[in-house]
């Protein structure tokens, strides 16, 4: 447990390395930002010949390691530019062909008719907001259910549950293997957003420790990722997506555990288990968000807790019935049931939002 809370806290040293450093470069000129970047990697230099010289305790020497290799990723960014090949990917001929011919097929489950629908299922599995109705998108901003629309860890925690759940007959391995392609795959289908591409890291490097034998630390995959995304993409940790989304994740580690402990004193009941369960890890992420958005926007919205609690198990059914209504989408009968079904989910799912933010407005 000691290793993965060391990890845990190297990240964050990484991380305030980053923030301190690229707000020091602002500051200064390209002559002064040059020689701040000398100074950190000949830093970095001494403390890893220090450590590789060392026979006895190095631990600590990490420390000022991370802040300083912080420095230094924020350092090279800032004069060497930004990251963008996986949008770049993203958008190149062949995955644009693949996602007009999924939004085709998408069109077969709910046609372009019913606009809301539509527009929303292409929302969820394409990220593509744009056709979604003004008055639709409104009741989801109002009701605070807009993060619904954007994907993120929440869409690729269904999605790797559902991978994990149909590909069970699979052997371990192979299972893993081929789980991680598929969200390596989605994240450039979808569009390579900093949100799905942290969400699917994270997911790919828990995965990962089933392949190699390791034993999974959530707490570890979090930390791996974020440095990970702050090597592909340095100016990360200065934005505001990925502050909450990590801040997010972290309630669901570090306090959801705990509640889950509460209610299983309590009752022996499933479907209350369930109920506490989504309430309780809405309540975790916000739990850790509150700060930062009092911070950035100078007030909480206490009604997105509600409207979190009150569309997760529609948006949970919705988020099911769509790989099963893809897949059975060529199939007469069941293809016409599952599509149906998604289509009063998703029809209850928007009167849902559409209620909430009657009462709100």
């Amino acid at each position: 447990m000691w290793r993965e809370k060391f990890l845990f806290i190297l990240t964050l040293l990484f991380i305030g390395g980053n923030l301190l450093w690229g707000a020091l470069l602002k500051s200064l000129s390209p002559l002064f930002q040059s020689l701040s970047l000398l100074f950190c990697l000949i830093a970095v230099t001494l403390l890893l010949v220090v450590i590789l010289l060392r026979n006895g305790e190095r631990l600590p020497l990490f420390i000022p390691l991370f802040f300083l290799l912080g420095g230094v990723n924020i350092g090279l960014a800032t004069l060497l530019g930004e990251y963008t090949f996986l949008q770049d990917l993203s958008t190149s001929g062949p995955i644009s062909e693949l996602r007009s011919a999924f939004s085709t097929r998408l069109a077969r489950i709910i046609p372009p008719s019913a606009t809301a629908e539509n527009s929303l299922l292409e929302a969820l599995t394409m990220g593509e907001k744009g056709d979604i109705p003004f008055e639709l998108k409104r009741s989801y901003r109002l009701s605070g259910a807009m993060h619904l629309l954007a994907l993120s860890g929440l869409h690729v925690g269904f999605i790797y549950g559902i991978l994990r759940s149909t590909l069970g007959f699979i052997p371990f391995k192979i299972r893993g293997a081929m789980i991680i392609a598929f969200l390596l795959f989605y994240a450039i289908f979808s569009g390579a957003s900093p949100s799905i591409c942290r969400a699917v890291l994270m997911a790919s490097i828990y995965e990962a420790g089933s392949i190699l034998g390791r034993e999974k630390h959530g707490l570890n995959s979090l930390s791996l990722s974020a440095l990970i995304i702050c090597c592909t993409d340095p100016q990360a940790p200065s934005t505001i997506s990925f502050q909450l989304s990590y801040s997010a994740m972290l309630g669901i580690f570090l306090v959801h555990p705990a509640m889950e402990r509460v209610i299983r004193r309590i009752t022996f009941s499933r479907t209350a288990r369930k109920i506490w369960g989504a309430t309780t890890l809405s309540i975790s992420c916000q739990i850790f968000t509150v700060p930062l958005t009092l911070y950035y926007f100078g007030n909480f919205p206490l009604v997105s807790l509600l409207t979190n609690i009150l569309t997760m198990p529609a948006i949970s059914a919705v988020m099911t019935l769509i790989p099963a209504a893809v897949a059975l989408a060529d199939i007469p009968i069941l293809g016409d049931w599952a599509s149906a079904l998604l289509h009063i989910s998703i029809q209850i799912l928007n009167l849902l939002v559409e209620i909430l933010s009657t009462i709100l407005e």
